[in-house]
């Protein structure tokens, strides 16, 4: 009964017009006071489910791929990989490839990853004739 009133009151939400984020917290916050539970013991549950120490790992990955990006070793990687590979056909998505391969394999983490080469490889794919709307603008 409680998945039903929290499905129910999240597409009269919906359907009111709330944006979505919004629908999710407030039929969330109706079931949870359809079953009785208390909000304090919600509040505390989530402050376990976010105070873990290795959640830490996530933004200083991204931040070691900004670095990175700023120092310049992404794209000595691919300009590396491109003279290597670039010449053959498809060329410049063989070297999008192989760069995050090796740059996943230097940090250790994919959003660095994507961090550090997505500001180099979108505009070199994009010169070398991708179409650029199958990119979002930031």
């Amino acid at each position: 009964m409680i998945s039903a009133v929290l499905f129910i009151s999240f597409f009269v939400f919906l359907i009111m017009g709330v944006p979505i984020a919004i629908c999710l917290g407030l039929s969330s916050v109706c079931a949870i006071l359809y079953s009785g539970t208390s909000l304090t013991i919600v509040a505390t549950n989530m402050y376990a489910g976010i105070s873990k120490f290795l959640l830490l790992a996530i933004p200083f990955f991204v931040l070691s791929g900004n670095i990175m990006a700023k120092a310049g070793i992404s794209k000595r990687l691919v300009r590396f990989v491109d003279t290597c590979v670039g010449h053959k056909r498809g060329g410049i998505a063989i070297v999008c490839v192989i760069v995050a391969c090796f740059f996943g394999a230097i940090s250790g983490s994919g959003p660095a990853t994507v961090a550090a080469l997505g500001a180099v490889l979108i505009p070199a794919m994009v010169e070398r004739g991708a179409s650029a709307h199958r990119f979002p603008q930031p």
